[in-house]
């Protein structure tokens, strides 16, 4: 009897061991937390292609900017000089009512900018937004050579000198930017990067912000029409950050449309069954619009050499800000990135300060301020 309990005993003690293991690693997977997601990183070949088709794309935007500004202008020197011939007295600039669809260097301005757009929005596909978004400062080149070619624009050598910065600054911001995003391998990650309380955080701000600015604009607007002297660049900037508080969130969409279809491309996945799809094509759409309106009204209501570079310069501070946020892009940035892209930033800025005209090189709106 005693030896028939033996082999009992000896065949328990593996059984319980090895149920005590199992325990054991059952609970030690439950305390460990889920490895984090690989982060979305950026081969060099796609880089430079992103590069590329960026660089192209911001100087056909400015191109075609510049080409609708001096159309528009054509059509209002037409205005006068027919008052002229009629021996009427001309009509004051803010007055002038005029029909862009009439010149064909605005209709071709616009072929131009739209076409820069769409290599824009394809670029989106290959780079980080950040580091496309400051791309776009290379506008202020071609604003610069525009300016003095076909506007007969007086270009001082500040205003040359605050060129070589801004191409600084843009150096270096491509040069000490990230290539690494949050993970974007399907629809469901770019609708959980909505969750992100920081990216909340700055939509709540984009409202606010919007709304102040706004009325601040209306108050000056209303003591202009009574006779109070306002000084035009201020209303301008105004302008320039409300447009592109908006607008650049457009830029947002349509780099969650060129991950969507990289996703469908790459990853074999439908996408177009998925309502994210539509309501960030749909977002991007009704952005886009009222970026392009406010852009265009800004054409006619100041001064393009300044104002071209000022709403460009808001759209790729916030078009940064944006993107870093929502993609996550700034929590994949090393101190030494940081260290570089900052001041990378503000020499960029410093560069479209010195950028702006001296007043005796305003065509008149920026003066008059036909402001709407």
């Amino acid at each position: 009897a005693h030896s028939s309990r033996h082999p009992r005993i000896r065949s328990g003690r593996p059984a319980s061991a090895a149920f005590g293991l199992a325990t054991a690693l059952s609970g030690a997977a439950r305390m460990t937390p889920a490895p984090t997601p690989a982060p979305s990183a950026t081969s060099d070949e796609s880089r430079w292609i992103g590069i590329g088709l960026g660089l192209a794309g911001s100087i056909a935007i400015n191109t075609g900017n510049n080409l609708q500004s001096y159309g528009m202008h054509k059509l209002e020197m037409r205005v006068i000089e027919d008052c002229i011939e009629k021996g009427q007295p001309p009509p004051a600039a803010h007055t002038i009512k005029i029909k862009p669809r009439e010149s064909w260097t605005w209709i071709v301005g616009t072929c131009i900018f739209v076409s820069g757009s769409l290599m824009n929005f394809a670029s989106f596909g290959f780079a980080p937004q950040m580091l496309l978004a400051s791309l776009e400062s290379i506008q202020f080149v071609t604003n610069v050579f525009f300016g003095r070619c076909f506007m007969g624009r007086s270009i001082t050598w500040t205003m040359y000198f605050g060129t070589l910065l801004t191409v600084l600054g843009t150096v270096l911001t491509v040069e000490f930017s990230t290539d690494r995003s949050a993970p974007k391998d399907t629809v469901q990650d770019l609708v959980d990067l909505w969750s992100n309380w920081v990216w909340l955080a700055y939509l709540g701000f984009v409202l606010a912000a919007g709304f102040t600015i706004n009325a601040l604009y209306a108050r000056k607007k209303r003591q202009r029409e009574l006779g109070v002297v306002v000084n035009p660049s201020v209303m301008a900037l105004l302008y320039a950050i409300y447009s592109a508080l908006f607008g650049t969130l457009s830029v947002v969409f349509a780099k969650i449309l060129a991950v969507l279809v990289s996703v469908w491309l790459n990853n074999k996945v439908n996408i177009w069954t998925d309502w994210f799809l539509y309501v960030a094509l749909l977002g991007w759409l009704v952005l886009m619009l009222v970026w392009l309106f406010r852009l265009n009204s800004a054409l006619s209501m100041f001064d393009p050499i300044f104002v071209i570079p000022l709403l460009q310069a808001n759209f790729i501070f916030f078009a940064i800000v944006s993107g870093g946020i929502y993609f996550e892009e700034f929590n994949y940035m090393s101190t030494t990135k940081w260290l570089g892209f900052c001041p990378g930033v503000c020499i960029i800025f410093v560069g479209i300060y010195l950028l702006s005209p001296p007043e005796d090189a305003s065509d008149g709106r920026r003066s008059e301020g036909r402001q709407g």
